[in-house]
């Protein structure tokens, strides 16, 4: 491998195969510990992405949920025979009432949560990504999703789903409730 290798990769990646910046920059992340753990490991003499400048990624704003469509999916009926998709857009709703990531929201426990001396009720635990503990104060929507798998029988204050059907349950929503952009879980 030398040096124009990878120039001619980033040129394959976003020229010939058209991949975005972030998805080639993504690539270039994997390539590039490889190589770092090749130099190390002594399978090479020199480390390859020493002087090479990765493709930068274009910086933009977070696209975040309307307050039309955040309306529109909680108000939409969904038919108690498509569990999957009730679950999605609860774990959907617990992420914007408190601001946690999915695999928080999945994580989370009845040990999280603790009341103060005013009696309101908060949430507080480890960020999985991070490590950074976190403290959120509970509204009445968030106590609500929460006491809705109280009796579940589940170790986890929300059940799991898996992240990629998630996804595509968040997309059948989003077209059920006729949101006007995607719908993401972050």
């Amino acid at each position: 491998m030398t040096n124009q290798f990878i120039s001619d990769y980033e040129h394959f990646l976003i020229v010939r195969q058209g991949k975005k910046t972030a998805t080639a920059h993504k690539y270039f992340t994997y390539l590039k510990q490889a190589c770092h753990r090749a130099y190390k490991d002594g399978l090479t003499d020199k480390y390859l992405f020493a002087r090479y400048k990765e493709p930068t990624i274009p910086k933009r704003s977070p696209r975040t949920i309307t307050p039309e469509n955040f309306q529109r999916i909680v108000s939409l009926q969904i038919p108690s025979d498509k569990p999957s998709l009730i679950i999605a857009r609860d774990l959907l709703l617990i992420a914007c009432y408190t601001g946690m990531a999915y695999i928080d929201a999945v994580s989370v426990t009845q040990d999280n949560l603790s009341y103060d001396e005013q009696g309101s009720l908060w949430l507080k635990y480890k960020r999985k990504k991070t490590g950074v503990q976190a403290v959120v104060k509970l509204i009445p929507e968030a106590i609500e999703l929460f006491d809705k798998y109280k009796d579940a029988g589940l170790p986890t204050l929300m059940p799991r789903q898996n992240y990629a059907f998630l996804l595509k349950n968040l997309k059948k929503i989003a077209e059920m409730a006729g949101c006007t952009r995607s719908i993401s879980h972050h």
